[in-house]
């Protein structure tokens, strides 16, 4: 097996641990981890290719104790506190940190104050590094089954399937705001959609948490008590400050661009005084354009909710609907969305439908 001295271990890659621990290229278990419980692997989880930890979901035998969680991956132990997962509560869930070397000796420590066992790889490789190494660069070649489907069921059948899927989604989607409306007032409904819409597949969920705890009806009623010419400024102040996103409320990791009057922002939350907030770790940033940061969307969703405060979301947007003409009712109806490019720049231009494809 191929020696790394303490000099050389900054040239393993953390891709490499990944490959191992996902293929399970062991050594037969159990084995020792850094407080002297033994760990025996049922499940390594599912790589996550996003921010948080590197395997979610996983299921491990700490003793005799089945324990589910995440996993996280380091070259060294050490760079658990160096990457500030020490200080994070996305790793809150992570019951395992996995290591080539233990060269910090101490347990990792989560934000909420808990500490888990480190597991250190070296000596129980199936395998030499290598020969790993051979075997991950194969690995790394993506299969591709449906390249050749064209060719095999010719462009009239796949239009077909689309068209048979895209009805299938059309109706879950339809029986889900059917469902939705036996519980929540019309306008609540489409209004927590459309917010979850703008929170695109990472921030859906807290997008949808923040229109729950945010109902429109409370926007509306402290709204429309502010005067006309303030009204954009308030919601987006209510709209950032409710989910937790002003400077003031995250150390200033909240990503909002320069060119936005942030003191106009803090000093309208601070009048409207409003208790319940989210919090910045409810987001997530990463891997992200910046005009698709949930600051950047919630910015211009207030501009969005400002336009149909006076006659209401629900009446505003079935409008847009009777208004659509066939075969271009769906670019009629986006238009309906366009907001000033507010999110990102001072300067007032053009940008896409905020709810698009959604």
């Amino acid at each position: 097996m191929t020696d790394f001295n303490s000099k050389g271990e900054s040239r393993v890659p953390e891709s490499l641990l990944s490959q191992i621990w996902k293929g399970q290229w062991l050594k037969q278990g159990p084995f020792p981890a850094s407080d002297g419980r033994v760990v025996r692997v049922k499940w390594a989880g599912r790589e996550n290719k996003d921010s948080g930890p590197d395997f979610l979901n996983a299921a491990i035998i700490l003793d005799d104790e089945i324990v589910t969680g995440d996993i996280e991956l380091h070259v060294r132990s050490s760079d658990w506190r160096s990457h500030g997962h020490h200080l994070d509560p996305h790793f809150n869930n992570v019951i395992l940190q996995v290591v080539f070397w233990d060269d910090s000796k101490k347990p990792a420590q989560l934000e909420n104050g808990d500490h888990i066992p480190t597991l250190p790889l070296r000596e129980f490789l199936n395998g030499s590094m290598d020969d790993l190494a051979v075997k991950a660069e194969s690995h790394q070649i993506p299969s591709l089954p449906c390249r050749n489907i064209g060719k095999v069921l010719g462009e009239k059948r796949i239009g077909e399937i689309l068209d048979e899927y895209g009805i299938e989604r059309f109706y879950l989607k339809s029986a889900s705001f059917e469902i939705d409306l036996i519980i929540e007032e019309p306008e609540q409904v489409l209004y927590q959609r459309m917010m979850g819409a703008l929170g695109y597949t990472k921030n859906k969920k807290a997008f949808e948490e923040l229109a729950r705890r945010l109902p429109y009806r409370v926007i509306e009623n402290i709204i429309q008590e502010q005067e006309l010419v303030n009204r954009t400024l308030m919601l987006q102040a209510l709209l950032l400050g409710s989910a937790g996103l002003l400077p003031s409320q995250c150390d200033g990791k909240s990503k909002l661009s320069r060119s936005v009057e942030v003191g106009n922002l803090e000093r309208a939350w601070d009048s409207l005084n409003v208790s319940d907030s989210m919090s910045y770790a409810d987001w997530h940033f990463f891997r992200m354009h910046p005009k698709n940061f949930p600051t950047s969307r919630l910015f211009a969703a207030g501009y969005l909710l400002d336009r149909y405060l006076e006659e209401g979301l629900l009446k505003q947007v079935l409008e847009l609907v009777r208004e659509a003409n066939p075969g271009k009712g769906a670019t009629m109806i986006e238009r309906g969305f366009v907001v000033p490019d507010c999110a990102s720049s001072a300067k007032v231009g053009q940008m896409g439908p905020i709810i698009k494809g959604h």
